[in-house]
């Protein structure tokens, strides 16, 4: 999303930022990467890494396997550019949070367009910038904001984020574009980079990076039923095939290493066609591995929907998209349905979206949250949702402006909220902080 504004100037917010970062070179530095090698066949059920048919990860299905560790692969170095510096800026109380009627705010004007942002338990923002052209070369700027408000760092990397994340102690993680290889990076909260592989078979832009509360890394492609798995260091412990080609729609893993994931069949039911350029329907299989990536049970979901050929919405059932909460079971959003699962998939609550209240506002779910003050929260365009252990909505965040939308949410362990917004007039895009109670309003008795 640009503006006008930026597209005359686009390096200009990120300058600004550098310079609050006083300390900060925006220097370059090369960094080495080991590269995850292609190999192994393709049949289902076979070992991806190795070469060979592997070992039957499925007893009694059709399904993938978990495939031992690769370590192929020659090793490259890509230009990352940046170096790592720690010394906070001078500003007022706040920084560059700005105090607005029940929540502080960081402006586009000084943020500029953002592709991705992750939150600490402490409250310190992490974002990758919009990539651009800068001396021939195309990247993005990956900063740091302290909980006070202040630039701690700044550095600029190459190739595009696709995907942004932060444990508890800061530690980021990040999937990147870098001349359409997919290469995923581990760096310290100070910004030092740890380590970068390649994943030569996968695609960066249909692929997705998730950290699993087990502490280990999970990539997953959307095109091909492929997931691997990356301990702290980088190494990669084992890689699961399915048995299809639609791909990976949703995964994640618990605290003991299991892994959830849900891929796409052809539909059982012979479901009616969708508007011109609408995705053709699927059906769902949902997988469970275990912590060495054997496939231990599978479960065939059907799809549904509503409406006639031409305007129809396609109702997927199940665990759809999903989160692991802290008690272990799996927070899950569907077009237009909500609901927490057990790890069998079966069902401990689910709503429709026009359950939600205020009804007028629960349109356009995008997502689930569970951390800190959300520990079963689910996403809208307009809105955050929490619910109790047994369904109940207990509270409700809505945002104040018809035409400002939510793009992703994130908390701490500070009792914040933060959510990244878009405003339509004018096309920008800002940062907002709720702090505690601030902005939550009770749903009342009876939800």
């Amino acid at each position: 999303m640009h503006t006008r504004e930026e597209a005359m100037n686009p390096v200009q917010r990120i300058a600004n930022l550098c310079m609050l970062a006083v300390a900060f070179g925006c220097g370059g530095r090369t960094e080495f990467q080991q590269t995850v090698g292609q190999g192994g066949s393709r049949a289902a059920g076979g070992d991806a890494s190795s070469g060979a048919a592997g070992r039957d990860a499925s007893p009694g299905a059709a399904g993938g396997n978990g495939s031992a560790p690769q370590t192929g692969g020659s090793s490259g170095a890509r230009e990352q550019g940046g170096s790592a510096g720690a010394q906070p800026t001078s500003g007022g109380t706040h920084g560059l949070w700005v105090p607005r009627n029940g929540f502080d705010e960081v402006s586009f004007d000084t943020m500029g367009a953002i592709s991705s942002f992750a939150v600490d338990a402490s409250g310190n923002v992490y974002w990758a910038s919009e990539s651009l052209i800068e001396d021939d070369t195309l990247g993005f700027y990956l900063t740091r904001l302290g909980a006070d408000g202040r630039v701690t760092w700044t550095q600029r990397v190459s190739g595009q984020s696709r995907w942004l994340g932060v444990d508890d102690a800061g530690t980021i993680y990040q999937l990147r574009n870098v001349n359409r290889v997919a290469v995923v990076d581990k760096r310290s909260s100070e910004g030092k980079w740890l380590w970068s592989r390649e994943v030569a078979e996968a695609g960066p832009d249909s692929s997705s990076l998730r950290l699993g509360r087990d502490g280990a890394l999970y990539l997953a492609t959307r095109l091909g039923e492929h997931l691997w798995k990356f301990d702290s260091n980088g190494s990669l412990l084992w890689t699961w095939n399915g048995p299809g080609s639609f791909g990976v729609s949703s995964f994640a893993a618990d605290a003991n290493g299991k892994v959830y994931v849900r891929t796409r069949v052809k539909p059982e039911a012979d479901l009616p066609s969708g508007t011109k350029g609408q995705e053709s329907p699927t059906d769902g299989l949902f997988w469970t591995l275990d912590n060495s990536g054997k496939a231990l049970s599978r479960r065939h979901f059907v799809t549904g929907f509503e409406g006639t050929a031409g305007a129809v919405i396609y109702l997927e059932t199940g665990p759809v998209n999903f989160e692991v909460t802290s008690g272990g079971l799996l927070l899950s959003v569907a077009v237009k349905s909500a609901g927490l699962f057990d790890i069998a998939g079966d069902a401990v609550w689910t709503h429709d979206a026009a359950d939600l209240q205020p009804a007028s506002r629960a349109y356009g779910l995008i997502g689930v949250l569970s951390a800190g003050r959300c520990g079963a929260c689910v996403a809208s365009l307009s809105g955050l949702y929490a619910f109790d252990a047994a369904g109940k909505q207990t509270e409700t965040l809505l945002l104040n402006d018809d035409d400002t939308f939510a793009r992703s949410w994130a908390a701490d362990q500070g009792d914040n909220i933060y959510v990244l917004i878009a405003r339509n007039e004018p096309q920008t895009l800002a940062l907002r902080r709720y702090h505690g109670a601030s902005g939550w309003m009770s749903s009342g008795p009876g939800r």
